[in-house]
C-alpha cells in the first residue's frame, strides 16, 4: 500500500487520558488516525515506526525507531504505547525534556510529513507544575465567566505557546477538543446491556459520535377495497386512495407527517467544558 506524502495523508490525536498506572512512567499512550490522500480511512496490518527529531526535516534521531511489525488498523483508526524500548534498547527516559520534539511516523517503511510537533517531550513520569496534582487531560463543567487559571476553555482553538502547556500538547498535540454543543460519554461496555452499545467498542477519547434515532416502528392500522374487486381499478383506504391493480384487502402504505424539532436531545443545562494544562 502507499500513502502519498501530503499533510491530509495523516492526522494525529493523542489519547486525552494519562498512560494506566498499571503501565510503567516513561511510556507514552499515542492514538492515530491514518487515510488516504482521497480521504478514506486505511484498514488492515501495517508496520509502525516512530522516532523523535529536534526539528521537522533533520535526519537526526533522538530517539526511535520503535517499530510495530502489526499494528492492527481499523477504520483508520489505531493505538500504541511508546517508549519501551528503540532498536537501540533505549527508554524515552533518555530523551531530554527541553527543547522543541517532533514525532516521525513511518507506516510500510514510508514517512508521513509533515512530522507532527509535539513541544517538549513529556512522558508519564513528568511531575506537574507548582505541586499542581490534577492530571492534565482532565475535562470539568464550569459555570463561572471566566475559565480559571491552570485550565482552557474546549473550543477547538491553538493551545498557547509556551512550557506551561506542555503536558496538555503532549497529550492532544497542537489543538485543544472543540466540545461545544457536545454531550460526553463514556467509553467502553456497560455490564447492563440497556447501557451497552456495540458500535461504542473501538471508539477512541474526543472520537465524535453523529446523532441517531433507535431503530424502531409505528404501528398504522389501514384497509382497502377495490372499486372493481379482483378486476383492476381504485383501491381505497380510508387515510387516501391509489390507483393500482388492485385485489380486496391488500396492502396500502402511508407516510406520517413529519414532526419534531431540530435536533434530538434529552433536557440538559449548559455549561462550559474545560480541560487542565
Amino acid at each position: 500500500m502507499t500513502l502519498p506524502r501530503s499533510p491530509a495523508t495523516l492526522a494525529l490525536i493523542v489519547s486525552l487520558l494519562q498512560p494506566p498506572v498499571a503501565v510503567a512512567t516513561n511510556l507514552m499512550n499515542h492514538q492515530g488516525f491514518l487515510t488516504r490522500a482521497d480521504g478514506t480511512p486505511v484498514e488492515g496490518l501495517h508496520q509502525l515506526a516512530f522516532s523523535f527529531h529536534e526539528t521537522a526535516s533533520t535526519q537526526t534521531v533522538i530517539w526511535g525507531p520503535q517499530v510495530f511489525n502489526a499494528v492492527p488498523v481499523l477504520a483508520g483508526h489505531y493505538a500504541v504505547i511508546l517508549g519501551t524500548t528503540d532498536t537501540a534498547g533505549r527508554s524515552l527516559e533518555t530523551v531530554p525534556e527541553t527543547g522543541e520534539r517532533y514525532l516521525s511516523i513511518r507506516v510500510d517503511d514510508e514517512e508521513m510529513l509533515p512530522r507532527l510537533s509535539i513541544g517538549a517531550l513529556t512522558t508519564a513520569s513528568t511531575p506537574p507544575p507548582s505541586g499542581d496534582q490534577t492530571p492534565a487531560g482532565l475535562i470539568a463543567a464550569y459555570v463561572g465567566g471566566q475559565i480559571p487559571e491552570g485550565w482552557l476553555d474546549c473550543d477547538g482553538s491553538l493551545i498557547p505557546e509556551g512550557n506551561r502547556y506542555d503536558r496538555l500538547r503532549a497529550i492532544t498535540g497542537r489543538k485543544l477538543p472543540d466540545l461545544r454543543g457536545l454531550f460526553l460519554r463514556g467509553l467502553g461496555q456497560n455490564a447492563d446491556p440497556m447501557f451497552r452499545y456495540e458500535g461504542d467498542a473501538g471508539r477512541n477519547p474526543l472520537e465524535v459520535q453523529q446523532d441517531a434515532v433507535q431503530r424502531h416502528v409505528h404501528v398504522m392500522e389501514d384497509y382497502t377495497f377495490s372499486e372493481n374487486a379482483g378486476n383492476g381499478g381504485r383501491a381505497w383506504g380510508h387515510l387516501g386512495q391509489s390507483d393500482i391493480d388492485n385485489a380486496p384487502a391488500s396492502p396500502f402504505l402511508h407516510d406520517t407527517r413529519a414532526t419534531g424539532g431540530e435536533e434530538t436531545r434529552p433536557k440538559n443545562a449548559g455549561v462550559h467544558w474545560m480541560i487542565k494544562y
